[in-house]
């Protein structure tokens, strides 16, 4: 079943008694009013409210779809405006595996900074 949004449901519509399990230890609820705020470099790259979500996973999946081709480390602030609790936390985008890479994109300051090699320095949010 998916939702007008393009979130895919593994739930019935109907409200549930009982909140799923988020992971973060934070209860979410489908009808539950969410602010979500991602910010990449300072700068603000996508702002919305959701309601029609049941657990954070389904929150990460409509945040990536509006993500879509960013790439890089964020700042992910979540607002659960119904039940009054909010967290931060950082966020790391990876490139859709199946959209295809560009043919030149400008070099990591890793990579201009190895004079010519073409080795990279790993990062410790890029060995996860």
């Amino acid at each position: 079943m998916t939702a007008s949004s393009g979130i895919r449901m593994s739930y019935s519509p109907a409200l549930r008694s009982h909140a799923a399990p988020s992971g973060t230890g934070r209860p979410i609820s489908y009808g539950d009013r969410l602010y979500v705020r991602l910010v990449m470099g300072g700068r603000t790259v996508v702002e919305f409210m959701i309601s029609r979500v049941n657990d954070f996973s389904e929150l990460l999946g409509e945040l990536r779809r509006q993500t879509r081709g960013c790439r890089g480390l964020a700042r992910l602030y979540v607002r659960n405006v119904s039940r009054g609790w909010s967290m931060e936390r950082p966020l790391m985008l990876y490139r859709d595996a199946f959209s295809p890479q560009p043919a030149m994109s400008r070099p990591t300051p890793a990579v201009r900074a190895s004079a010519g090699r073409a080795v990279q320095m790993a990062f410790p949010w890029d060995v996860h």
